[in-house]
């Protein structure tokens, strides 16, 4: 089983779906920012753009949706990471230089 939930952005009250992979790590571990905060988030956390529609959340997470996630193994390896029915890209904020807001 998995810990599926809908995080808050750490900036503001948008929801950013989530997956902890077998229940792993408290919820608590983990921060997430909204596309419109990424600029803000830590630099050692991971871009999730989405390249292919999510098919359960077409209007809620539209292709280019993003977000930013810190926290223990996050990526599609460590299975922390949206909770989408699509496939994402996976950045480190580090390497996503020229990133602008919406």
């Amino acid at each position: 089983m998995c810990d599926c939930y809908d995080a808050k952005c750490e900036l503001c009250d948008e929801h950013v779906p989530m997956h902890i992979a077998d229940f792993n790590y408290p919820r608590e571990d983990f921060k997430v920012w909204c596309r419109r905060h990424i600029a803000e988030a830590d630099p050692n956390a991971v871009v999730f753009l989405l390249v292919e529609a999510d098919e359960h959340r077409p209007e809620e997470c539209p292709l280019g949706w993003a977000c930013a996630i810190l926290g223990p193994e996050v990526g599609e390896e460590g299975g922390n990471h949206p909770n989408l029915a699509a496939k994402c890209v996976e950045l480190k904020i580090r390497e996503a230089r020229g990133w602008k807001r919406d």
